[in-house]
């Protein structure tokens, strides 16, 4: 696949993710769809959990960014480190955050919704984002004890601030569309 195509299509995907994700909030301001408001719900705790992983993970992924900034700066083994911590980061606390939304999250927000698959656009952004963590594993697992060189620096750089964006903007548009869905709300009207 070509480098523009690849772009045009993650540009188109990320073009759907924006587009679902304000329609969705749309619909919640216009009090169509009534957040499951009774405190202790069986929903209730579900946002406050994921905000809170949320907020646990944003740090790492912040380091992704600075990793990818620092590649050309860093010495090769120190840059061995980093996205060694990066990968490990990725399949051992945010993969398993993204299982646990697709588990318990986005069947509550569905029940509320309704409708024949309202989170697919957001599935689809898990794909995305496991797709690019397993191709910075393969990445890092190729190199060799010493370390990236030249060579390597673009595609590493490249993978490293996809991961950063896509999964800023993922965990914004839960954050914005979906978490406030299932949070308790006071006084909600119910339509």
């Amino acid at each position: 696949m070509s480098k523009s195509l690849a772009w045009n299509s993650a540009g188109a995907f990320l073009q759907e993710a924006i587009d679902a994700a304000v329609i969705a909030n749309a619909l919640r301001a216009l009090g169509g769809y009534t957040a499951i408001s009774v405190a202790g719900g069986p929903e209730a705790p579900i946002a406050e959990r994921f905000r809170a992983e949320h907020s646990e993970l944003l740090p790492f992924l912040d380091q992704l960014r600075t990793v990818a900034d620092r590649l050309d700066q860093l010495p090769a083994p120190e840059a061995l480190v980093q996205l060694r911590l990066g990968d490990t980061f990725l399949k051992e606390k945010l993969i398993p955050h993204e299982r646990a939304e697709e588990g318990s999250l986005y069947p509550a927000v569905a029940r509320i919704l309704g409708g024949d698959d309202p989170t697919v656009t957001m599935v689809r952004a898990h794909v995305e984002i496991m797709h690019l963590a397993r191709v910075l594993g393969e990445l890092v697992e190729d190199l060799g004890p010493e370390g990236p060189d030249a060579q390597d620096l673009p595609e590493l750089r490249r993978v490293l601030y996809g991961l950063y964006a896509i999964l800023r903007l993922h965990f914004s548009q839960e954050e914005e569309a979906y978490l406030s869905l299932v949070e308790p709300q006071a006084a909600a009207p119910v339509r």
